[in-house]
């Protein structure tokens, strides 16, 4: 059993760990980055992301990471461990379900019927990106809690 819960943790802290990084890239780079486009232009570039980031890679990283979580977060006997779930899951799967995943099909809807685009954008950027410091933020400290 021993060596399936070492496999567990590896996995567990490799894919928080890429969780984080593309949490990162995006409230560092890609975010900013289409907001400095002009007009509808870096909300159709995201909405594209939306959809191509949505693949099997992305889905075993994304549910990977918070299933081995949860599956720790009831084996482990380490507080610090403990909070590092505990924190990963709220902070990283609670948030995009209850507020990262809504702006994204509220954006979509908007660029398929080209309703309120620009208007719609400029929410989306704001509270998208807010939402996705938290993402990044508690992802790294879950990441740092696990290696300490």
């Amino acid at each position: 059993m021993s060596a399936v819960i070492n496999a567990i943790e590896i996995f567990n802290i490799t894919t928080i760990a890429l969780m984080s990084g593309i949490y990162l890239i995006f409230s560092n780079t890609v975010i900013p980055s289409f907001k400095a486009l002009s007009g509808k232009a870096g909300a159709v570039a995201m909405v594209k992301i939306n959809k191509v980031i949505l693949n099997p890679i992305f889905y075993l990283v994304f549910f990977g990471s918070t299933l081995s979580s949860v599956i720790l977060l009831f084996l482990e006997q380490d507080l610090l461990e403990t909070i590092a779930h505990i924190t990963f899951i709220i902070g990283m799967f609670i948030v995009t379900v209850i507020f990262n995943v809504p702006l994204n099909n509220k954006l979509m809807h908007a660029a398929d019927h080209n309703e309120h685009i620009e208007e719609v954008w400029a929410f989306y950027a704001e509270k998208w990106l807010l939402w996705n410091h938290v993402r990044t933020i508690t992802s790294t400290v879950a990441i740092i809690l696990l290696v300490i």
